[in-house]
This record gives structure tokens, C-alpha cells and sequence, in this order.
């Protein structure tokens, strides 16, 4: 009987120590799972920051670029470029018959006065005498 008892005795220690091993693995393996989970929610927020920073940086990056295009295209709209050049009169064998004198629009420019009308471009000094006039299809182009 004593061979039996002492079986029975070590499958008791057995079985305590088995339980307490699987209860430990189920406490262990609980915290784990909770360490787990906290990583998750962590790695999870982290990424939405990523994200969100990084929608921010491209908006930034894209309004800037626009900013820049937009005020290149406002400073060479202020420079138009253009040449001066005297140009001669072209010698042709026609000859014009002017249009009545009716004006359509007048200004004054550099203490000359300027009338405009079908017949062309006529300039008067400050005295009303006709100082040039400027032929539609001849002299304006």
C-alpha cells in the first residue's frame, strides 16, 4: 500500500503543479494578450498620425508650388516685351480717296489732341492747326 499511496501522492503534486502551470500560462498569456492589444491600439494611432501629418505636409507642399506658379505668371504678365521699330512708308501706285471727316473718338496725349475716325488718325497741335495725318491701311496698320 505504500507503493500506492505514494502513487497517488505524487499524481496529486502532479496535478497540482499541472493546474498551477496551466493557470499561469492562462495569467501569463492574459497579460500578453493585453500588452498585445495596447500595442495595437498604439501602432493604430500611431499610423493615423502618420497619415495625417503626412496629408498635411502634401497640402502644404501642393498650395505652396500653386502660390509660386501663380505669382511667376502675375510678374511676366507685367513685363511684356516688345521691340520698337521705325517702319517706312510703302511706295505703291494707289491712290486713296480719304472718307468724310466723322470722328468716332478723341484724346489728349502729350499736349497734342488726337482724332480718330474712318478715314484714320489725325493729330492737332494746341493751336487746332493739323499737325499729321495717319491713313487707315497706309501709315496704321
Amino acid at each position: 500500500m505504500h507503493e500506492d499511496q505514494s502513487h497517488n501522492l505524487s499524481r496529486k503534486y502532479l496535478f497540482k503543479s499541472v493546474s498551477r502551470i496551466t493557470a499561469g500560462c492562462i495569467v501569463s498569456s492574459s497579460n500578453l494578450m493585453k500588452a498585445v492589444a495596447r500595442l495595437k491600439w498604439r501602432f493604430g494611432i500611431g499610423s493615423v498620425l502618420a497619415v495625417a501629418v503626412a496629408c498635411v505636409g502634401l497640402v502644404h507642399w501642393q498650395t505652396s508650388r500653386a502660390l509660386r506658379v501663380a505669382r511667376q505668371e502675375v510678374l511676366s504678365a507685367e513685363d511684356l516685351r516688345f521691340t520698337v521699330r521705325p517702319l517706312a512708308p510703302v511706295p505703291s501706285n494707289f491712290e486713296w480717296i480719304s472718307a468724310p471727316a466723322s470722328f468716332s473718338g478723341a484724346a489728349l496725349f502729350k499736349g497734342q489732341f488726337f482724332l480718330c475716325g474712318a478715314s484714320g488718325l489725325f493729330e492737332y497741335d494746341a493751336r487746332g492747326s493739323l499737325v499729321k495725318h495717319y491713313r487707315s491701311g497706309q501709315e496704321l496698320g
